[in-house]
């Protein structure tokens, strides 16, 4: 029988090939079957993930397919990156920098709070409606460092239970007698060999759900920082106090992400989105020309309620400037929203935590009342009092203009001119 692996990772091909050889079964690669586009990968759980790359890849090759799908679940970071392991740190990152990212999010956290674990869920369909789903785990906790040349992914910077090297330096062999997938893949040998009947998905599947933590807004360390930022980094939404009210964060670095959030917010198309930013080096790497007198802006009143509109620079997605070619930035006073950033290593969406037309979340019942089935974590300082929110302003021609009257007053402003 020819059966499909539904994968162009030639390392994942080999490691299944290993673990289900045997006679009559010929084992094929995508890249051995050009021209196939491939899905979205958008589901929940990895059982939904590989059950639907089968069935997509089975329907336009009409090959019996086994696709799988897989992630490392950090415990400290809510379980992420999960399911959205490939795109984490944005979907065209190496892995070299999605490891750097995570240990990034992990600095300062010891190594008993490094508890971690590998999840992989194989699927099977063929064309007499037979499907089959194993799922394989393999616990153990998240490096320093990134160490080992082997594998490929994460296995850089996973040590397994009861080793003391990553998989990146153990290697092939013991990896493929270990690893989540050798596990599933276990499973799936015995499908195969006693050609057992349909089944229904197994395990315990995980559906992410809003995540409501109490913070205080005005510390800047901490697992919840890591945690929020990996969430960012993971394309979810969350909803985070700034110095004026709740923002809807997301990476405002990734056009996915920002889709994501305009689509929960049913945000009109033509309105921009502005930025927090950690630091005023980050924000001039976000606009293009920037002239004197928004520097002068900056240095007066960052951190601060003052939204700065440049000339967005090519890094800026498009969808955030809304075709103007500018984009509203701003250092918020706030520590904690001020650490996400700097953790994730991006800027991050700062429009009002709300549906578009309706009032600003101004408590974590009203934001989850809202938007909870868009968002994965409320930070949850309490109840804010009520705030005009931030003073916007922009620069052109050397001519300032007030776009919108905040905290900030304008004589305040019109004083630092003298």
């Amino acid at each position: 029988m020819k059966l499909l692996i539904a994968s162009k990772n030639a390392g994942k091909c080999s490691e299944i090939r290993d673990a289900l050889a045997g006679p009559g079964l010929d084992l094929v690669s995508l890249a051995e079957v050009p021209g196939l586009p491939a899905p979205r990968e958008d589901e929940t759980s990895y059982e939904e993930n590989a059950l639907g790359k089968a069935r997509h890849y089975h329907a336009l090759s009409k090959l019996p397919t086994l696709a799988d799908d897989s992630g490392l679940e950090v415990e400290v970071l809510g379980g992420r990156p999960g399911v959205r392991s490939a795109r984490f740190a944005g979907e065209r990152s190496s892995y070299a920098e999605k490891n750097g990212a995570l240990l990034r999010l992990l600095e300062g956290i010891p190594d008993e709070r490094r508890r971690a674990r590998f999840v992989c869920a194989v699927a099977y369909v063929d064309a007499g409606a037979r499907s089959y789903i194993a799922r394989g785990t393999c616990d153990g906790r998240v490096a320093e460092s990134i160490r080992g040349t082997y594998g490929f992914g994460y296995d850089p910077i996973f040590i397994p239970d009861g080793f003391d090297e990553t998989f990146g330096e153990l290697g092939e062999k013991v990896k493929r007698q270990i690893s989540h997938r050798a596990r599933a893949l276990s499973k799936s040998r015995d499908f195969f060999r006693h050609e057992m009947p349909a089944r229904s998905p197994t395990g315990d599947t995980i559906v992410p759900r809003c995540k409501v933590v109490g913070v205080d807004p005005h510390t800047s360390s901490g697992e919840i920082v890591a945690e929020a930022a990996a969430a960012l980094l993971s394309g979810e939404l969350i909803a985070y106090p700034t110095d004026t009210l709740y923002g809807l964060g997301s990476n405002a670095a990734d056009t996915e992400s920002a889709q994501r959030l305009v689509q929960a917010k049913g945000r009109p198309p033509e309105k921009p989105i502005s930025v927090i930013v950690d630091c005023a080096e980050r924000a001039r790497s976000l606009a293009k020309n920037l002239n004197g007198v928004s520097e002068r802006l900056m240095e007066a009143f960052w951190p601060g309620p003052l939204t700065v509109v440049v000339e967005a620079s090519e890094c800026v997605p498009p969808i955030l400037s809304a075709g103007t070619g500018t984009i509203g930035v701003r250092v918020p006073s706030a520590p904690l929203a001020r650490a996400i950033s700097e953790r994730a290593d991006v800027p991050i969406t700062a429009t009002s935590a709300n549906r578009s037309g309706e009032r600003p979340g101004m408590n974590a019942a009203e934001i989850v009342a809202s938007l909870g089935e868009s968002l994965s974590l409320v930070l949850d300082c309490g109840t804010l009092r009520a705030s005009p929110g931030s003073t916007v302003v922009a620069v052109t021609g050397g001519v300032l203009r007030i776009l919108r009257q905040g905290v900030i007053s304008e004589q305040e402003i019109r004083n630092v001119f003298g």
